[in-house]
This record gives structure tokens, sequence and C-alpha cells, in this order.
């Protein structure tokens, strides 16, 4: 047996359906393969081949379970540990490991779950799909490395000429993550945190918004609901815009306040949160 098909073998082991030693099914079915994977291990007097074959299946299932348990703990609390289990199989078929670091392994968990919402019988729960995202980028802002933190740079932007200030690119540190849905998404991850205090019920139709999250320059992770002006200037600023074209895109939108008073308020909050690391021309 070559490498290659003894790697697939295990695999299709890994993320399919459980084994027994009845598993034997006709040549090159899904049991047959199996039949001949656990031919290749030799029984001890502790089991089968088949079903040690299956306690390595179960450890290995039970540690990607495990993973995305951890990051995605409100969508397990939303539908029940069981359901979420379930969910979590049905995903690992679908999207298997690609990646040494298991820390990667839900990065298209919330996709999935929009995308078969009416198939994984979750589509009562249309916000799923937004709190699974949201709890994704605080996943990968907690694991972005410290050193990404920003360094503030204030006193370097106010020595700019104003000539020039137009041609300002601004750099956005890695540890930042913005996500808009239009359901309540930051009160519902709130309310379904192990210290939470506020009962009230959610009502899911009452309207979304932006959530920001960050490291800020003490490196403590943030999560906060952000206005719509702070959102605009998000996105502006993840496309890469300068900040003359950035000016020029809120006063023609006419958001709240002109843009002079943004620069003047946002800009500053922005460097001092640690969120904007760096300017260039």
């Amino acid at each position: 047996m070559k490498l290659a098909e003894l790697q697939k073998q295990m695999l299709d082991c890994l993320y399919g359906e459980k084994i027994t030693s009845s598993h034997t099914g006709s040549q090159g079915s899904v049991g047959s393969q199996r039949s001949r994977l656990s031919e290749l291990i030799a029984p001890t007097p502790y089991g089968s081949s088949a079903e040690l074959l299956e306690i390595y299946r179960g450890s290995a299932q039970a540690g990607l379970q495990s993973a995305l348990s951890d990051i995605f703990p409100v969508c397990e609390r939303l539908v029940g540990r069981r359901f979420f289990l379930g969910l979590v199989s049905h995903y690992l078929k679908v999207h298997p490991s690609q990646s040494f670091d298991i820390g990667e392994l839900g990065a298209c968990f919330p996709q999935f779950l929009k995308e078969n919402a009416l198939q994984l019988n979750i589509e009562e729960l249309p916000y799923l799909g937004d709190v699974t995202q949201l709890e994704l980028c605080w996943h990968q802002v907690q694991d972005q490395s410290l050193e990404s933190a920003a360094v503030n740079n204030l006193q370097a932007l106010s020595e700019v000429d104003e000539d020039q200030q137009a041609a300002i690119r601004f750099t956005l540190s890695a540890s930042t993550r913005l996500v808009n849905s239009i359901y309540p998404i930051f009160r519902i991850w709130q309310a379904n945190q192990q210290s939470a205090t506020d009962t009230d019920d959610i009502n899911v139709m009452e309207g979304g918004g932006a959530v920001f999250i960050w490291r800020d320059l003490l490196f403590k992770l943030r999560m906060e609901s952000v206005s719509e002006t702070v959102s605009s200037w998000m996105q502006a600023l993840q496309q890469n815009l300068t900040l003359g074209e950035i000016e020029l895109m809120h006063n023609d939108n006419s958001i709240n306040q002109n843009a002079s008073d943004q620069i003047e308020q946002v800009l500053p909050w922005l460097m001092q949160q640690g969120i904007i690391d760096g300017f260039y021309f």
C-alpha cells in the first residue's frame, strides 16, 4: 500500500462514522477501506485491531471537538452540548483540519452554519452564524502575538506638514477585527458569558450594528459595540484609503458630523487604543 493511500484511509477513519468489527462492505467501500486499514494494526490482549483503531479515532475526534468548543462556547451554550457536537461532526466531514495549528480549525465554521442553516436545523437561529463569527474573531485576536500590539504614534502624526496630511495612509494593528451584523450579537455574546449578570430577554430583531475587537496598548483584549462613524472609519482604513479620501467620503455621506470633527475625535481614539499602529505616505 502506498503512503498516500494509507494516509487517505486514515483520514477516512478519523472523520467517518464509528468503526466496529462488522465493518466489511464491498471492494472500494468505506467499510472495506477501514477493514484493510485495521489489518495493518496488530491486535493486543486489550482489544482487536478494529477496536484499537476506534480508540484512536475517538481520541482524535474528542480533541477536535474540544478545540471547537473552546473557540465557540457561546454557540455551544445557545444550541446545547449534544446539538453542538452534532454540528461539529457535520462540519469536520466537510472541513477537515488543514493546518498543524488546531486554532485554525474553526476558520470556516461561521460560514458553514450560514450556508447550511436549513440542513442543520438551525434556521430558527438566524443570528448564530454572526455570533460564531464574533467568537472566531475574538479567538483570532486573543491568539495574536503580543509583539504585534500597536505603539502610539500621535506625536509623530501631529508633526506632519498640513499640505502632506491628505496623503497619509494608516496601518492597522494585526490585533483588530470588525464584525457587522443586523442582529444584536454583542448583547447575545455578553448574555452568554459565565460572568453575565444581565438576565433581560433579548429581542433578536431589535437591530444590530458593528462590534469591534482589539488589544489595547496594555495588551488587554477588548470587545465593544461601536458607532456607525467608527465602523465607517475602520472599513475605510481596511481599504487603505488616504486621509484625504476618508475625509471626502465622510463629507459626501454626511454621517452625523463633518469629517473635520471626526478626524479630531475618532482618529486620536483609534491611535490611543492601539488600533492604528503607524502611518506612511
